[in-house]
C-alpha cells in the first residue's frame, strides 16, 4: 500500500483540497490550479513528492554490483553526481527505473511509489555473496520539489548559500533555517524549469517547507498535484508507473539516455543493444496532441482507423499549446506509416497527431 504525505495535515492548513490521485490523497490544488501552474512557469513553486520512495546502497562491492545489474554507467559516477539507470528483466523490460546519486560511501536511488520494494526484491538475490547493503530510507526522508526561474535565487537566500550552475543531478548539502543537520538539494527539471529535489529529514520536511515558504523575495507558493501534472507533461517527463512499466524497455520509452552502449553486460543487455541498434521496437512511447477540450482517460484506446494502435498514458489540458496533450503506447508501424490517429473517449473520437517532445 501507498504511504500518504506527512504534511497532508499541514498542507490543509496552508489550504490545499485534498483528493485521490493513483490510489494516493494529495493536494490536487490550493484553490487555483492555473495560477499554480504560472507561479511555477514565472517564479517558485513548491510541490509535495514525499510519494518519492528511497533505496541506499552500501558496502565495499557497491561499485561494482550496480555496475554489473543497472543499465547506466555507476563506476563514472564521483560524489555529487547523479545520473538516471534502470534495472531491467533478461527480456529487457523495466523492473524500475531511477534517479542514481554518487555519495562518498554509498549510493542513493530515487524511485517512484511503489518501486523501492520491487527493486529490493531483484536485486538481492544477487548481493548475497557480495559486500554489499540494501536498505529502504523512504521512511527516513521526504523531499520537497522547488521549481520555477527564481528557484535557485530563493534557495540561494535561504540557505545563505551560493547556488552555482550545475548539471541536472548534481547534488549537495546546504542549511535551511530551522533544520538540524540541514537538507539535501539535488538538481531538477522535471517540470520544465529549473529546480531541486530537497531530500529532507521525515520529522523536519514542514519545517523546510516553512522556511522557504517565510522568504519574502523571491516568494514561493504551493503548487498542487494538477499543476504539477499538466508542467510534467509538458516538458515531456513520462512517469515510472504510469507512462513507463514492465511491458516496456528504455529504447520503446525513449529513455536512452539512463542506458551506457559502451559498458558490459547487465540483465537484458543483449535485447536492449539489438532494439537500439536496429531502431524499430515493436511500440514507443510517444506524445499526441488531441483536438478538443477534454481530457482521455489513461488506459483510452488510440485508433487508426478501425484498428487498436496504442493506449493513452496520461493526458491533461495543456496551458502553453492550448490543446489537450498526453503520453501514449503507439504501435511503431503506425508512427512510420503516418496512419491518422483518433482516441475513443466515451461514445466519441477525438483526431490526434504524433507531437515532438517536450511539449512546450
Amino acid at each position: 500500500m501507498r504511504r500518504e504525505s506527512v504534511l497532508l495535515g499541514f498542507l490543509e492548513n496552508l489550504g490545499a483540497h485534498l483528493a485521490e490521485r493513483r490510489g494516493r490523497t494529495v493536494a490536487v490544488h490550493f484553490g487555483d490550479p492555473a495560477w499554480e501552474y504560472d507561479v511555477v512557469r514565472r517564479s517558485a513553486g513548491l510541490i509535495d513528492r514525499t510519494d518519492i520512495e528511497m533505496l541506499r546502497f552500501r558496502g565495499a562491492d557497491r561499485v561494482r554490483f550496480l555496475e554489473n545489474m543497472l543499465t547506466g554507467d555507476v563506476k563514472t559516477l564521483e560524489p555529487g553526481q547523479g545520473a538516471w539507470s534502470a534495472v531491467l528483466t533478461p527480456k529487457g523490460k523495466f523492473v524500475a527505473l531511477f534517479r542514481l546519486l554518487c555519495f562518498a560511501d554509498s549510493f542513493l536511488a530515487l524511485l517512484e511509489p511503489g518501486s523501492a520494494s520491487v527493486l529490493a526484491r531483484a536485486l538481492e538475490p544477487f548481493a548475497i555473496l557480495e559486500d554489499v547493503e540494501i536498505s529502504d530510507e523512504s521512511e527516513r526522508h521526504g523531499i520537497v520539489h522547488l521549481a520555477g526561474p527564481e528557484s535557485t535565487r530563493l534557495l540561494a537566500a535561504v540557505s545563505g548559500s551560493a547556488i552555482p550552475h550545475a548539471p541536472l543531478l548534481a547534488h549537495r548539502p546546504l542549511s535551511l533555517p530551522g533544520l538540524r543537520g540541514g537538507a539535501h538539494a539535488v538538481r531538477e527539471c522535471a517540470t520544465g524549469e529549473d529546480g531541486f529535489d530537497l531530500l529532507v529529514p521525515s520529522g523536519q520536511i514542514a519545517d523546510a517547507w516553512r522556511a522557504l515558504l517565510r522568504h519574502e523575495t523571491p516568494k514561493a507558493h504551493p503548487v498542487g498535484a494538477d499543476a504539477y501534472e499538466v508542467l510534467r507533461l509538458e516538458a515531456g517527463t513520462p512517469l515510472f508507473g504510469v507512462d513507463v512499466g514492465p511491458e516496456i524497455g528504455p529504447i520503446e520509452a525513449g529513455l536512452e539516455g539512463a542506458v551506457s552502449f559502451r559498458k558490459g553486460c547487465y540483465p537484458g543487455q543483449e535485447v536492449v543493444a539489438k532494439t537500439h541498434y536496429r531502431g524499430k521496437p515493436p511500440k514507443r512511447l510517444v506524445g499526441l496532441a488531441i483536438e478538443g477540450d477534454e481530457s482521455p482517460a489513461a488506459g483510452a484506446v488510440v485508433l487508426a482507423g478501425d484498428e487498436e494502435a496504442g493506449r493513452i498514458t496520461s493526458a491533461v489540458r495543456s496551458r502553453n499549446p492550448g490543446s489537450v496533450i498526453a503520453f501514449a503506447l503507439v504501435r511503431t508501424g503506425v508512427l512510420e506509416k503516418g496512419l491518422g490517429l483518433h482516441v475513443r473517449h466515451g461514445d466519441s473520437l477525438l483526431a490526434a497527431r504524433p507531437a515532438e517532445l517536450p511539449f512546450r
